[in-house]
């Protein structure tokens, strides 16, 4: 049955249930006609049913009188064989676009064309089209909440189904930046350099119409002409041409040049010249051929992880790829930690709001895969053997979810452009941090701490075995170690805060509120009614007459200005001078510091000598005559023991 040349009516709210069942056949003869063989896919909303959704395939050739027609919502794209699954195609080879323009984003923001109506944005499409050099699409469908593009084409085998899905990814094109510009690549590439300048434009129209990313797998089901739209009571109905005699086929060849970076004809060139180097350098090539790829386990316990993290980010809001991120977690989970399909479920169907049944409808096969995985079964994958689950890969599963470039950067493996490989350093830094190893800073930082102690009891005149034992968990030579890094450490200068305290006998004292200075002066004459005012006086700290200074050696001075309070005086890693309390904090140098070494300095400068102009030798060469003492013993050892005895 041939559909007729009457152009389809534009009303979609008055439309009979004859004219609807003859939009829903015009529509099925183009995508499938009436021979090649396999079953059609026609899916229809079961609220009814457990899974919500029922999907019946019927031969190809009673597809248009096939009963179920009447009650069908979708129609699936490609032909299939026993049910409606990636694994199960029989033919392929048509394309098509799901623009989404009247739905908000993921964010719940209205899309910039949701006001306009479907002709006016059919247009912007055909001229954005046009300008990239991609040929028109055969016909538009208005599904009542957006658009359909669809390319019908050659009919191909399914095992073109991989070049089929290439020309997709190409077509639908990366995950856009928020500026709208491409992701950031590893590797410049002047041939998808040139791809992606001349798609841009179509890309960036594509994200503002609401280009719906996850609708391009080969088990897409779209809305079938005819058919009511549940939410708002639209026909699906065509929008692009007036007429269906207006409708074209495309050569899929001819359609795949378009899209892809490169022709066929400019792809067979690179294939042969790669071809005639192979024959040319046969040894290189052959130890190219001997390396394995290897694929580590944890690269998918990342994935997994990646995710898992994902879904955290999104707060379990996936618009339409919450099948897909249970689908493709799942898959991971199987490869790196195994498990089965009631546990996958379960836990992830409860974090983006699925039940268990609904859940379990996305897994497909994966359950079987697992189970042959688990049992060391292997298929032949491109002549080499690999594991029977899914294997994805990371730039896939980016453009699939749209990661964006800042949910990437909290990512380690799933991030757009591609993420870069991990040194063998970060590697081992995190099995460190995962065996609850410290960190090499917050070594060095304690042991400056236990650094500046040391320094402040060595100050009170400790000895270094008191020390040790006041400061456990390490030994003397650690200890002096930590004491030079905290002398060279370089210290905060901190401006002390001032404010007054008194005694009981109302004479008051001014201290800094986190040390003591070189001096104490005076506080102010207060009033008998401020002194009455004190509730609780605060005893001022014992101070000596003076301060006393000690020269511990030329780079360590101390000044102690009571029995509790003092300074140390030290060099820092820079040259100059700093101080600490006796309880490691930063202070101000004194004043007289400076002016009492450069005094002691010219003192030790004014000292006489005994041979100044003599030039000095060293021991080493001259040999100096020294006068010394006589070895002879004064007292005999008669002598010795007389005294000794007391005698």
């Amino acid at each position: 049955m041939s559909p007729s040349n009457s152009p389809v009516p534009a009303a979609t709210h008055a439309l009979s249930a004859s004219s609807r069942m003859a939009m829903k056949r015009a529509h099925l003869h183009f995508l499938h006609g009436t021979s090649g063989g396999g079953q059609v896919c026609l899916s229809r909303e079961a609220p009814e049913l457990k899974a919500g959704w029922e999907d019946t395939l019927v031969w190809q050739m009673r597809a248009a009188d096939s009963p179920a027609l009447l009650d069908a919502m979708y129609v699936g794209m490609n032909a299939f064989r026993f049910r409606r699954g990636a694994d199960c195609l029989f033919r392929v080879g048509h394309m098509w676009m799901d623009f989404d323009f009247r739905t908000p984003d993921a964010a719940g923001v209205r899309l910039p064309y949701a006001h306009l109506d479907e002709e006016a944005v059919v247009h912007m499409l055909l001229a954005a089209f046009e300008a990239c050099g991609i040929p028109m699409p055969s016909f538009f469908t208005a599904s009542g909440n957006g658009l359909h593009a669809v390319w019908i084409c050659d009919r191909l085998q399914a095992s073109a189904q991989r070049k089929v899905a290439k020309a997709m990814n190409s077509l639908y094109g990366p995950v856009l930046r928020p500026d709208g510009t491409c992701p950031v690549r590893r590797r410049r590439d002047a041939v998808r350099d040139r791809h992606e300048a001349r798609m841009l434009p179509l890309w960036q129209l594509a994200r503002d119409l609401g280009l719906d990313r996850g609708a391009r797998d080969a088990a897409r089901v779209l809305r079938l002409w005819g058919s009511v739209n549940q939410k708002n009571g639209t026909v699906c109905r065509m929008a692009w041409p007036s007429s269906i005699g207006d409708v074209v086929r495309h050569e899929f060849n001819v359609l795949s040049d378009a899209v892809m970076p490169l022709t066929r004809h400019e792809l067979k060139a690179i294939l042969d010249e790669r071809a005639a180097w192979r024959e040319a350098n046969a040894e290189a090539a052959a130890a190219y051929a001997a390396k394995k790829r290897r694929v580590p386990v944890s690269r998918w316990a990342r994935i997994a992880a990646d995710l898992l993290r994902l879904c955290e980010i999104r707060g379990g809001v996936f618009p339409k790829t919450r099948h897909l991120w249970i689908f493709l977690t799942a898959n991971a989970r199987a490869h790196a930690y195994g498990g089965d399909k009631t546990e996958w479920a379960g836990e992830l169907g409860a974090m983006v709001g699925l039940t268990e049944a609904s859940a379990l409808s996305c897994l497909g096969t994966l359950d079987k895969r697992a189970q042959r995985h688990q049992a060391g079964e292997k298929e032949e994958y491109g002549g080499k053997p690999c594991s029977p689950l899914y294997h994805y890969s990371a730039a896939r599963m980016v453009d699939d979810l749209s990661i964006t470039d800042a949910e990437g950067e909290l990512m380690s493996v799933l991030v757009p452009g591609g993420s870069v490989d991990r040194t063998n350093a970060e590697r081992q830094a995190d099995k460190r941090e995962r065996d609850g190893c410290t960190k090499r800073s917050d070594q060095v930082a304690a042991r400056i701490e236990d650094g500046r102690r040391a320094i402040a009891m060595k100050a009170e005149g400790k000895t270094m075995a008191q020390i040790c034992t006041a400061i456990p968990g390490r030994g003397e030579t650690s200890l002096r170690k930590a004491m030079r890094e905290a002398a060279e450490a370089s210290v905060e200068t901190v401006v002390a805060t001032t404010e007054t305290v008194t005694d009981s006998n109302a004479r008051g004292v001014h201290v800094p509120s986190r040390d003591i200075g070189p001096l104490a002066s005076p506080a102010p004459a207060r009033t008998p009614s401020a002194r009455s005012e004190l509730a609780d006086p605060v005893s001022s700290p014992r101070l000596y007459d003076r301060p006393r200074v000690r020269r511990v050696h030329n780079d360590l001075t101390t000044y102690h200005y009571g029995p509790d309070t003092g300074l140390i005086v030290t060099r820092g890693p820079l040259g100059y001078w700093i101080a600490l309390t006796l309880d490691g904090q930063s202070a101000e140098v004194p004043a007289d510091f400076l002016a009492n070494r450069k005094a002691a300095k010219a003192a030790r400068q004014a000292r006489p000598t005994a041979s100044a102009s003599v030039a000095r030798r060293s021991s080493a060469r001259t040999a100096i005559a020294r006068p010394t003492a006589s070895r002879a013993p004064s007292l005999t050892a008669d002598e010795y023991r007389r005294i000794s005895q007391g005698s």
